[in-house]
């Protein structure tokens, strides 16, 4: 997926949208793993399940 969406010519750009992305939804009180488009392969959800 990383590949599909990484810009060549900016992957700093990418890495922050990550950071940010993880921010916003995986918070330590309270993951939005329901609405999250990556529940199906994230570790976290499989241990809060």
């Amino acid at each position: 997926m990383a590949e599909e969406y990484l810009a060549k010519d900016a992957p700093a750009a990418y890495n922050q949208g990550i950071m940010d992305f993880g921010a916003m939804q995986c918070t330590p009180t309270s993951p939005n793993c329901l609405s999250c488009p990556l529940v199906e392969t994230c570790l976290l959800c499989d241990t809060i399940k």
